[in-house]
């Protein structure tokens, strides 16, 4: 025999060894790569957290500051009517603690203007607390406590409950009385009662304050012992200087608990909001919190502390022993002049260290295992080497030799001197087992496997098999007898199922048994040699459906059963590939209308059957050869890849929104409510090629269409997207023109037709960065990101400051200052702005901009603000967008002004004129002033004198500019001869 050279286990052992240096090298060097990115990665953990509690603290800030606390009004209507109640009836305060009936009659005529608050402030309940019998330190209160069971709602008063007062306020008002309703306030169950004595001590040491300067924020505690728990905001309700009660709104739990979700935080729920207070700014009294974290820290005495040194930014650890993070967003709850202005208030979101840097470990984690993995990896080599691949193998060879083996095998030479051995003692055993075959047989039969053994030999008449194998085949029992099978029968039926290859060779193959009621598959394997085969069969149904289940599950929606995102994408893609043969597709997206108000009134059962049914609608697109998918929780897309064409597909699209429109669910109080989607189309290969293309363009279309007109769809509109594409990366432009105030105004003259005098300047906003410029950008910018709140306030204060610097250039001129419909200033803000700048009586003139569809009821409270300030109201943009005849009917303004789609060339369009004229015909009469914007020639300056226009705006008559000017002495004149002409000749109406 050839002597062969062979290679020893020990010698591969050193290959592996140097192998396993290597890579422990290459492990280290990789690690220190790593190396100046922890510091990075948490300070950027640590901004995102310090924004989210922002976020959560700005909401929450303006619901207690500007909705919930803004009793003001109620206050002043309740001291009123108590005093015209006391004057009516003869008496005085010092009745109230011995007359009962007084103290109802009091009550039941307030009853309306609580509820009106219940209704104004979304609150969980309002109330009003007397001094009790005897005095107002006595135990037992008259008062009037009402319940919103629908907290956040003002639509009517379906869920109030009256929860304490007379029995004949729940008659006259129609609101049920609560199953622990009481007559009166009992003290003497009320373990906290700060928000009555606070307030009302207040009352009585500060005479000189207002109401709303006394006002306080109590914590939470309960009416009594078996009721809900809930904080309170209080005024005292004084009466020449003496407290006779208080008044005041509560919140409850579950409704602060909605607003501080911790998943915000966290989508695992380790984080924590938590709503507290502080007298030093070091130590934290938990008010209330949500999340497990929050609810452990506040478990000990309710405080909260950090330490001094910050961890990173705003971000501080707490001092506890679990390894806390928090970061503090102050709440300004109190003028600077109320008596508890020292008590600050803050929301405070809270992570442990295990989630706010989860990242940095990681990495942590990363270089430390690959640096031990390397060391390991050394050491494991050089023991499995010399043990395991050496000593076992000889072992093993030696109980081989000492064995029997049922089968002929070979083995293919290793070259490997041990193996080669194990080999040889492996053959050696082969001739001894071939007689044990079929007690193999036999074993099988006995071991509860679904599992069946044949051995076919070439020269027998029957053929060996388990009754196993008889079952899964569902073979005919009158030709199995004993062990054996007709072998005839045997070989017909393999031939029949396509099987009787596997009896001439070594094979294996999966069969699906056709003829059952319940479909079975089974795995055959088969082992021939010259004189016989031995098949395994091998019950493989129940792993068949459980790969088709994971297949369909990977696949496909579970709620919908259409495709999911990752399938949607994997079919995308090959469609895509295959592009050439594609003419024309249509990339659908779709978002669902109303799906949030769904969960959120009735809860995620019927938002579900919302989903399914619009998936039902979408998915007909499938029989049409589309490919449809859920994206995500209200999202669908739809491709089609051969339209026929653009008309074509509009129209199934069309039948989609009808067929949307007539599919409705019925909700659990009986209300049906339609189904409805907004969508976006784009157009394949015009408007993209890729999926993300295809995808990001619908998407857009889908968007605009949602902005604008819901339930509908849009085609992409490359200008519009290319118009409106700064919007998806101007965030930092926008934050920092507001932050830094990066703008001023300009003032642009307007004049008086009469004699063209300066009547009035419009302050015009004029950003100052480079990629900003325009007014328009700004706007649409902060609609896309809801900053319109601080451009009110950036407008306003920057406005009135420029106004301020040029008080003498302006004289005794009113100012214009643009203002955003659905957007109200608080009046504390109002009245810092009108003290500090000195804005005197009708000096102030509000703008109302052409923005957005405005929203009735805050416009109301905007106009008696207004009011209460003594500044004026114009409707700008009429006749074009949202201002129309029915705006001047609500807002009743003192200005109009006519849009400069309408002046221009109005002296060349007589519908144009008639415009016009049908607004000052409405105007006069109601003494409201019109005043014609964008004059850009002296044609169209005349045509409007002599239509009878009341003022002049525009280009023609004066530029805007910064600093406060005049007007052209030409301007005047020619202003005063068309003045002059048409007072001559008649003004010009049609």
């Amino acid at each position: 025999m050839m002597n062969i050279k062979r290679i020893s286990i020990r010698k591969k052992l050193l290959a592996v060894m140097l192998l396993v240096v290597m890579l422990q090298g290459i492990l280290c060097f990789s690690a220190l790569t790593f190396n100046g990115g922890f510091e990075y990665l948490k300070k950027s953990v640590c901004t995102s957290f310090s924004n989210t509690t922002l976020a959560r603290k700005n909401a929450v800030e303006n619901l207690m500051f500007n909705k919930w606390s803004n009793l003001e009004e109620y206050q002043e209507k309740v001291q009123a009517a108590v005093s015209a109640k006391l004057a009516e009836e003869g008496k005085d305060l010092s009745d109230l603690a011995l007359d009962k009936e007084l103290n109802n009659g009091l009550l039941l005529d307030v009853t309306e203007d609580m509820i009106d608050m219940l209704r104004y402030n979304s609150t969980t309940e309002v109330y009003i607390v007397l001094g009790g019998y005897g005095d107002r330190d006595a135990q037992e209160h008259c008062g009037l406590l009402i319940r919103n069971l629908d907290q956040g709602t003002n639509a009517n008063s379906k869920g109030f409950l009256l929860e304490t007062g007379s029995s004949e306020i729940s008659k006259k008002y129609g609101i049920p009385m609560d199953s622990y309703w009481s007559s009166r306030f009992v003290f003497r169950d009320m373990a906290d009662r700060t928000w009555y004595d606070k307030p009302a001590a207040a009352g009585e040491k500060y005479t000189d304050k207002s109401g709303s300067e006394l006002g306080y924020w109590s914590g939470f505690f309960r009416w009594s012992p078996e009721d809900i728990k809930v904080m309170s905001y209080s005024v005292p309700l004084v009466k020449d200087g003496t407290v006779y009660g208080v008044m005041g709104v509560t919140v409850s739990e579950d409704y602060l608990e909605s607003m501080l979700s911790p998943q915000e935080l966290d989508a695992g729920n380790t984080g924590s909001f938590v709503l507290a207070r502080t007298t030093d700014g070091k130590s934290y009294e938990s008010i209330f919190s949500t999340g497990i974290v929050a609810k452990e820290l506040a478990a000990d005495d309710n405080k909260i502390m950090f330490k001094n040194e910050p961890a990173n930014g705003k971000v501080y650890q707490l001092e506890d022993a679990e390894g806390n993070y928090g970061n503090v967003q102050n709440i300004d709850m109190y003028r600077r002049t109320s008596p508890f202005s020292r008590e600050k208030w803050a929301v405070i979101g809270v992570l442990p260290d295990s989630t706010l840097f989860r990242s940095t470990d990681r990495l942590h984690m990363t270089v430390m295992v690959a640096f031990a993995a390397s060391i390991l990896l050394g050491v494991a080599g050089a023991v499995v080497g010399s043990y395991f691949f050496t000593r076992p193998i000889e072992q093993m060879v030696d109980e081989i030799r000492s064995k029997d083996v049922n089968e002929e095998l070979k083995f293919k030479s290793s070259n490997v001197r041990e193996i080669v051995a194990l080999e040889n003692a492996i053959v050696s055993l082969n001739a001894n087992v071939r007689q044990n075959a079929s007690k193999v047989s036999q074993i099988i039969e006995l071991v509860n496997l679904p599992l069946g053994v044949v051995e076919y030999q070439r020269d027998a008449e029957k053929v060996f098999c388990t009754k196993k194998v008889i079952k899964m085949f569902m073979m005919d029992k009158k030709y199995y007898s004993r062990g054996y099978l007709d072998r005839k029968y045997f070989e017909d039926y393999l031939s029949e199922a396509g099987l009787d290859v596997l009896l001439e060779r070594s094979g294996e193959k999966d069969y699906q048994i056709a003829h059952t009621i319940q479909q079975r598959w089974v795995h055959l394997k088969s082992l021939a040699d010259e004189d016989k085969t031995l098949i395994t069969v091998l019950d493989i149904t129940k792993d068949i459906y459980e790969r088709q289940k994971i297949e369909y599950e990977r696949d496909y929606d579970i709620l919908t059963h259409l495709l999911n995102r990752r399938a949607f994408n994997r079919r995308m893609k090959q469609v895509l590939q295959e592009g050439s043969r594609l003419t024309l597709g249509a990339m659908i997206m779709w978002d669902l209308d109303n799906l949030k108000y769904v969960n959120d009134t009735y809860g995620h059962d019927y938002g579900d059957q919302y989903i399914q049914r619009a998936a039902i609608v979408f998915g007909g697109l499938a029989r049409d050869g589309g490919i449809v998918g859920r994206i995500s929780g209200d999202e669908f897309l739809a491709f089609v890849p051969e339209c026929g064409s653009r008309e074509r597909l509009l129209e199934k699209v069309e039948e989609i929104k009808r067929q949307l429109n007539n599919t409705r669910v019925v909700m659990p109080d009986g209300e049906s409510i339609a189904v409805r989607a907004s969508g976006g189309i784009a157009w394949y290969p015009d408007d993209g090629r890729s999926l993300d293309e295809l995808r990001k363009y619908a998407d857009f279309a889908m968007y605009d269409t949602k902005n604008s007109y819901k339930g509908e769809f849009k085609e992409f509109d490359k200008k519009a997207y290319e118009k409106d594409a700064f919007l998806l990366q101007g965030r930092e432009q926008l934050n920092k023109l507001i932050e830094d105030e990066m703008v001023n105004y300009a003032f642009q003259p307007i004049v008086s037709t009469i004699d063209g005098s300066i009547f009035a300047y419009e302050a015009l906003m004029r950003p100052m960065m480079e990629n900003l410029s325009s007014p328009a950008d700004v706007m649409r910018l902060a609609i896309a990101q809801s900053r319109l709140p601080d451009i009110e306030k950036l407008t306003f204060r920057r406005a009135l400051e420029d106004y301020a610097s040029q008080r003498d250039a302006f004289g005794d001129r009113k100012l214009f200052i643009n203002s955003i419909p659905n957007q109200i200033l608080s009046e504390e803000l109002m009245y810092g702005l009108f003290e500090r700048y000195q804005i005197g009586a009708g000096m102030l003139v509000v703008e109302m901009i052409e923005s957005e569809q405005t929203d009735i009821g805050i416009m109301e409270d905007k106009i008696q603000m207004l009011k209460e300030f003594q500044a004026e109201l114009a409707v700008d943009d009429f006749g074009a967008g949202y201002s129309s005849e029915s705006t001047l009917l609500y807002m009743q303004p003192d200005y109009v002004k006519i849009d400069m789609s309408i002046v221009r060339d109005i002296h060349k369009d007589k519908d144009r004129q008639a415009l016009a004229v049908s607004t000052l015909n409405y105007a006069r009469p109601r003494g409201i002033k019109v005043i014609a914007e964008g004059v850009e020639t002296a044609a169209e300056m005349e045509t409007l004198i002599s239509l009878g226009i009341d003022y002049l705006q525009g280009f023609y008559v004066a530029r805007p500019d910064v600093t406060v000017r005049g007007i052209d002495g030409k301007v005047v004149r020619e202003i005063r001869e068309m003045r002059k002409k048409a007072e001559d000749g008649g003004s010009h109406r049609l």
